[in-house]
């Protein structure tokens, strides 16, 4: 099934506390990558409030199953998103 990359980010979003994983590429490297993550995880933050906008930025902040660290996904290079027992093609 294809969906848009505003319905990936709500899909996401919405299914707080749910495992998901999501292919995008990296904006920094241009590197694809693999995801297991994990919205709303409150155990290992540290410190205050994000230095910057998630959302004026185009990411969307999980916790990186994998590497047990807090990781942003950006929008724009979500490519396939599996979540629900279901898997999505974005485009």
């Amino acid at each position: 099934m294809q969906i848009t990359k505003q319905q990936a980010a709500g899909l996401i979003t919405r299914n707080r506390g749910k495992f998901f994983t999501v292919t995008f590429t990296k904006r920094t490297t241009g590197e694809r990558r693999v995801m297991n993550g994990k919205q709303g995880v409150r155990r290992y933050l540290k410190g205050g409030p994000a230095a910057y906008s998630f959302q004026e930025k185009g990411l969307i902040p999980v916790f990186d199953i994998t590497k047990s660290e807090y990781r942003s996904i950006p929008i724009e290079g979500i490519s396939e998103l599996k979540i629900c027992g279901k898997v999505f093609s974005v485009v």
